[in-house]
């Protein structure tokens, strides 16, 4: 993809003296983690039991603090007690009856659900300890992992959610025009801010673009909008130029034509036939890790041409292919 000019307008939208609060990594979760565990489990260096379900691991988070436990409908509790039942330590339960713990997908520690299941049962070590790791799900309603934690930030206890309008008070439609003013389907103001919310409305004690002050909130803003211009080319790549040239829509399904590197019309942005990989009987898998399986991977199935000649020679089902990077991935 080509660099983006909208560096100017990012750093519009936060201060010049900002610096952007990163999301804490695994590791620094975990080290944090460490100070919740209980006496009694593998590993367990701790000798005393947190008072209430809200003490914060930091010893400098006096009681003055623990009402900024709970904000946003929800109580922040150390990750050891996000699956227990037992209400003295988790005031909302995770009831073995309507609730499994199991592993959140998204982590970047690697867990299954049998692994989690066990913290329903009050373990209070791995992986119970490990903020994030495990969560607590309703079978009544769909399995949505939770959003990272900001939990290294205010002494432990996280950062305030906002109940500021992000569309209306950070990213105006104004604002997203000069940043993207040739933004293509499927990029729009309206899909965007639809996004946001649903995100939000699904994860309403970890959002996005809505933590912290106004100026956290910006930079996290400015900092998505910066990779996702750079990864679309400003929003007019759904797909990867190369992967997916002169794409088209037929019956519902939108047909690419992957093309070589050195043959790719890049004034015109189109692919000449005679660069089409895939034509001419030839199979592609571009990005397709064939040592990978399902669920490790994507199916390297070998694709063709949907016609050797006419309006489909070379071109191939979008769907049926991986897109290896980009804003959508």
């Amino acid at each position: 993809m080509k660099p983006t000019n909208a560096a100017p307008l990012l750093l519009g939208l936060v201060s010049s003296s900002l610096v952007l609060p990163i999301r804490p990594s695994s590791s620094g979760q975990q080290e944090r983690a460490k100070s919740f565990k209980r006496p009694g489990g593998p590993g367990s260096t701790t000798s005393t039991t947190p008072s209430s379900p809200v003490e914060s691991s930091d010893s400098s988070t006096s009681s003055s603090n623990t009402n900024n436990n709970k904000w946003g409908g929800a109580t922040y509790l150390p990750p050891a007690y996000v699956c227990s039942t037992d209400t003295s330590v988790n005031p909302s339960g995770c009831s073995s009856t309507t609730h499994d713990c199991i592993a959140n997908p998204n982590h970047p520690q690697a867990t299954s659900d049998d692994d989690c299941s066990i913290c329903q049962s009050g373990q209070t070590y791995w992986p119970c300890d490990v903020d994030g790791l495990c969560y607590c799900w309703d079978r009544s309603k769909a399995k949505i992992p939770p959003a990272p934690s900001t939990r290294a930030y205010n002494s432990g206890v996280g950062l305030q959610v906002s109940t500021e309008d992000i569309c209306a008070e950070l990213l105006t439609e104004e604002t997203f025009s000069l940043l993207a003013p040739q933004a293509a389907h499927p990029y729009t103001y309206a899909g965007f801010c639809t996004a946001v919310n649903e995100y939000n409305n699904n994860h309403p004690t970890e959002g996005i673009f809505n933590m912290g002050s106004t100026t956290q909130r910006k930079s996290e803003l400015a900092a998505f909008l910066g990779n996702a211009l750079h990864e679309s080319d400003e929003f007019r790549a759904g797909r990867e130029y190369l992967m997916c040239a002169d794409p088209f829509e037929a019956g519902g399904e939108v047909y690419c034509r992957p093309c070589d590197a050195a043959s790719f019309d890049w004034s015109n942005m189109t692919c000449p036939t005679h660069g089409a990989l895939a034509s001419q009987g030839r199979a592609f898998n571009g990005y397709c890790q064939s040592n990978l399986l399902p669920p490790e991977g994507c199916e390297c199935d070998d694709v063709y041409e949907r016609s050797s000649n006419g309006t489909m020679a070379g071109y191939i089902r979008a769907d049926s292919i991986y897109m290896g990077r980009g804003s959508i991935q």
